[in-house]
């Protein structure tokens, strides 16, 4: 499985670029930074030639134009045009040579602007401080700027992504190799790869630093049939939890509480939409302790019910980021949500979670669709 990019964002789909007349500085509220609505509104009611280049790299999250080929061309030796041309001179079969460097492909489907991991953060927290109809509003203004060069981008982008796939596969396949070569159990290569880094990572450190004494992620029960099942799961879940967790720190499990949520009214059938916007009304009334907001929920459905209830191994729950726009699908068909095995949730995304990285989702997503 390819490890999730480095910190450079991918400046077409995440809000990672600074606004043009502070490129270089940290923005504390990126959608504020320049007027919002009345650049939208005029895209909309005078056509995409009523602004700026500088306004429409704003509201695409794509850097300063002034700056933008400067960035491919440090990383790739390549304008962004004449790289996309390159992706879209062919697509190369598995068994071709890739057509691309690794470091193009990287360009293409991460974006070329380095940030740091605070720095992405603000800009996801800028976004989510956005009210629903200013969220229409960029939606509808983002659709109506989409050009036929766009369209070329995003199939690049989507050519260089399995270019960059091949790449790491490759060097996995070489890792695996040496490890085998080496005698290395892979047991003790995973406890390398991802409990090691998760342990000295400190979680302790990070969330007393936050002021919490406890913590957590909130699950919204959506399946109402069957009271005895929701009865196992929470029971389950909870303890399997507190297991995986106390492989790294007692103590840090010891403060582990799964916010378990039920509104029948509210919540029962409810889809991606309806969740969110639950979720969302839920944190605004103070019924999500910040300590367990970390910007994802899982939800009990009917068919986790099923799941769960009829095998003695606990098996996937689909786990929802917060924020996301119910009906938006990026380029490598990510809804905002994945299903994963309860013991990847605390033993790889909560890590991810807390220290602040950007998009763990969409890169364990990409993971398994490497599979």
């Amino acid at each position: 499985m390819p490890d999730s990019p480095p910190s450079s964002g991918d400046t077409r789909t995440s809000p990672s670029d600074p606004p043009p007349a502070a490129a270089n500085t940290p923005i504390s509220d990126y959608y504020r930074s320049l007027s919002l609505h009345s650049i939208c509104t005029r895209v909309l009611e005078s056509g995409p030639e009523s602004i700026t280049p500088q306004e429409r790299a704003f509201l695409q999250l794509r850097p300063d134009p002034s700056i933008e080929d400067s960035l491919y061309l440090a990383k790739t030796s390549l304008t962004r045009r004449a790289l996309v041309q390159k992706a879209l001179a062919s697509e190369p079969t598995p068994t071709e040579e890739p057509h691309l460097t690794k470091a193009e492909a990287g360009a293409l489907a991460w974006g070329v602007q380095d940030l740091s991991a605070a720095e992405q953060t603000s800009r996801l927290k800028s976004k989510s401080r956005l009210s629903e109809a200013e969220r229409d509003l960029l939606k509808r203004a983002r659709a109506a700027l989409r050009t036929e060069e766009d369209k070329e981008y995003e199939q690049a982008g989507r050519i260089a992504f399995k270019v960059w796939q091949g790449y790491t596969a490759a060097e996995r396949q070489q890792a695996q190799e040496r490890d085998t070569a080496s005698g290395k159990d892979p047991a003790v290569s995973f406890q390398e790869r991802v409990v090691l880094p998760w342990e000295r990572a400190n979680w302790m450190t990070l969330l007393q630093e936050k002021g919490y004494q406890s913590w957590g992620l909130p699950v919204l029960r959506t399946e109402y049939g069957d009271p005895a099942a929701w009865l196992n799961f929470k029971t389950r879940f909870t303890a399997l939890a507190r297991e995986e967790v106390g492989r790294i720190s007692a103590p840090l499990a010891e403060g582990l509480r799964v916010l378990y949520m039920e509104d029948e009214d509210a919540l029962a059938g409810a889809e991606q939409a309806g969740l969110v916007a639950y979720y969302a009304r839920a944190r605004a009334e103070g019924k999500v302790p910040e300590s367990q907001h970390l910007g994802v929920f899982i939800s009990y459905d009917a068919g986790v019910q099923d799941r769960w209830a009829n095998s003695d191994m606990e098996t996937l729950a689909p786990v929802w980021y917060s924020d996301w726009d119910a009906d938006k699908v990026d380029r490598f068909g990510f809804r905002g949500a994945l299903a994963m095995r309860p013991e990847m949730i605390w033993r790889t995304l909560v890590p991810k979670l807390v220290r602040g990285d950007v998009k763990p989702l969409e890169g364990l997503h990409m993971m398994a669709e490497e599979r």
